[in-house]
């Protein structure tokens, strides 16, 4: 949290629930799904090829549904918006338009919580903004604010990175992954 103020970046809507991002990489501007289950983010191999990335390795990962997937890799990717720079350590190589129907408007790839990592957000979905909180606006923000439990939770070797809520039943608390581009809303 460098500033005093933070930083909003406005959220664009998405086949009609989801939200997406526009983001520059290396020069290139792409439209980015914005998805807090994501776990890792991804660019597309032409939006890798255009932003002179070079794939490689293997990523190994799960679906919500439970199918694996696995996909090549470009490092320290550089996501620009709003003024701020956010930084995906590794980023998968997928084409997401696969899992879209096809008449869908182009993607250039899905952003997570992973580029977010060690900054305080708030995430207002209905309003279409992601606030990156600086540490009087968050003072601000969590003031009257009711604590919940949650987990922070890195899959596929540490690279990915999701919240889940603990929500409390008779039997025990259960964890639910916070997911703003399930399958429900696409």
């Amino acid at each position: 949290m460098r500033s005093s103020e933070p930083t909003t970046i406005r959220l664009e809507p998405y086949l009609g629930t989801a939200l997406t991002i526009r983001a520059e990489v290396n020069g290139h501007t792409g439209l980015f799904l914005f998805d807090t289950g994501e776990g890792v983010s991804t660019i597309s191999s032409e939006f890798a090829k255009t932003v002179g990335c070079v794939p490689w390795g293997r990523i190994t990962g799960f679906r919500m549904t439970g199918g694996r997937l696995d996909f090549p890799r470009c490092d320290n990717l550089q996501f620009k918006t709003a003024g701020e720079t956010l930084t995906a350590p590794i980023a998968g190589v997928f084409d997401i338009m696969t899992l879209l129907p096809s008449d869908a408007p182009h993607l250039d790839g899905a952003l997570g919580l992973d580029i977010l990592a060690g900054r305080a957000i708030t995430f207002d979905e209905s309003n279409g903004l992601l606030i990156l909180e600086s540490r009087a606006s968050l003072i601000k923000r969590i003031r009257n604010a009711k604590e919940i439990p949650i987990r922070l939770v890195r899959d596929a070797e540490g690279v990915a990175l999701a919240v889940d809520v603990g929500v409390p039943t008779p039997l025990g608390m259960a964890w639910m992954e916070l997911d703003s581009g399930n399958g429900g809303t696409l």
